[in-house]
């Protein structure tokens, strides 16, 4: 019984110290200081804060995209899945809006200044550029099989969701977001398929999350960015640990272990 008991404490605390910590921070973030939060970066300084959210400050051209993204940079290769929010418009405008929202390097790239350098994102059209069609797109280019995974014909607010479980990654939309998330498109993608091993690779090399497009009428809001709850063995296991040190240093519990 004192061996069992000795077993099951080294095997859980070896389970708990050693799993990897995770590196990329969970924030969340209004828009309501005048100064953008600590775990963000306005590398161009394009952005600017003005009534609880954030836009271009100004318009140059429809090719002249920018983009706030994460300080951290592994986001995806860490063992810790997240989940990333945002609220967004996308409105009618001339010339049309085009913005770009997911993980990558998140730099403007070519002559595009689509965020190119292995991203992975969505390609938000407004409602007046092919009916607000909405494409998964990697280093500026589309992904095959995922042109139009759905449209959004109105100005919003919409709020995105992209969660992480493993290798696959899940984007959602909610379209004309009332406060409750409720998805209006959805589409996955398994990074673990061969057909997507440059993605991962890319990817694990550099996953900041962003945000941006080229147009001062799109403005971001209420950025959250979250762990996904650990499965329930896991969270046994980490529990299970920190229950078996508490007792070993009771000593009547201790007498018994």
């Amino acid at each position: 019984m004192m061996r069992t008991f000795h077993h099951l404490l080294s095997f859980a605390i070896l389970l708990a110290t050693a799993f990897p910590a995770f590196a990329g921070s969970f924030f969340s973030t209004d828009f309501s200081s005048p100064t953008l939060h600590s775990e963000l970066q306005d590398a161009d300084s394009a952005f600017s804060i003005s009534g609880g959210n954030t836009s271009l400050t100004s318009f140059v051209s429809p090719t002249s995209r920018h983009y706030i993204r994460t300080v951290d940079s592994d986001y995806f290769s860490s063992p810790t899945d997240f989940t990333y929010e945002l609220t967004f418009t996308s409105p009618f405008s001339d010339p049309g809006v085009i913005q770009f929202i997911g993980l990558g390097d998140g730099s403007p790239t070519g002559p595009s200044g689509e965020p190119g350098s292995g991203s992975l994102n969505l390609r938000i059209h407004g409602p007046n550029v092919v009916s607000g069609r909405v494409d998964l797109g990697y280093n500026g280019s589309l992904v095959p099989g995922y042109m139009g995974i759905g449209y959004i014909g109105t100005t919003g607010p919409h709020r995105l969701r992209l969660s992480s479980l493993g290798s696959l990654l899940t984007f959602q939309i909610d379209v004309n977001y009332n406060g409750t998330f409720g998805a209006d498109i959805a589409s996955s993608i398994d990074l673990s398929n061969p057909a997507h091993s440059s993605i991962l690779g890319a990817l694990n090399s550099s996953s900041r999350l962003f945000f941006g497009t080229a147009l001062p009428a799109v403005d971001y809001d209420d950025m959250l960015v979250e762990s996904v709850v650990p499965e329930p063995g896991f969270a046994f296991l980490l529990f299970a640990a920190v229950g078996l040190l508490a007792c070993r240093r009771n000593p009547v519990w201790a007498a018994l272990i």
